[in-house]
C-alpha cells in the first residue's frame, strides 16, 4: 500500500488560486514519488457553504489516516495550515515543506 501525504495550503481568501496551486503540486510530486499518495484539502471537502470548522475538521480526519504533511509557502500565516502542521507533529507524522521535497 502507498504511503499517503496531505497537502497543506493557506485557502482562505485565495480559494480558486489555492485549488490551481493544488493541482499543479500534486501533479509535480506525484511525478517525482509514484510511491506516493497526495491528498489534497480540495478532494476532501466537495461540500460548498459549510462554516470553517467543517472543513477543517474533514481535512483533520484525512491528515489522521496519512503519513505525512506537505507544508505549502505561507503556512505560518495560515491557521488552518499551522493547526493540520501541529496536529502532524503532535501523531509524529513526517513535516515536509513543499520547496523541499521538489528541489531534490
Amino acid at each position: 500500500m502507498n504511503k499517503k501525504f496531505f497537502i497543506s495550503i493557506p485557502i482562505t481568501g485565495q480559494e480558486e488560486t489555492a485549488k490551481v496551486l493544488c493541482k499543479e503540486y500534486k501533479k509535480q510530486l506525484s511525478e517525482k514519488y509514484p510511491s506516493i499518495d497526495f491528498i489534497t484539502p480540495f478532494e476532501i471537502n466537495l461540500e460548498k457553504n459549510k462554516p470553517d470548522s467543517y472543513y477543517m475538521g474533514r481535512e483533520i480526519e484525512k491528515l489522521m489516516e496519512c503519513d505525512g504533511i506537505v507544508s505549502v509557502e505561507g503556512w505560518q500565516k495560515s491557521k488552518g495550515c499551522q493547526v493540520e502542521r501541529f496536529t502532524a507533529n503532535i501523531y509524529g507524522l513526517r513535516i515536509y515543506d513543499i520547496k523541499d521535497l521538489l528541489k531534490k
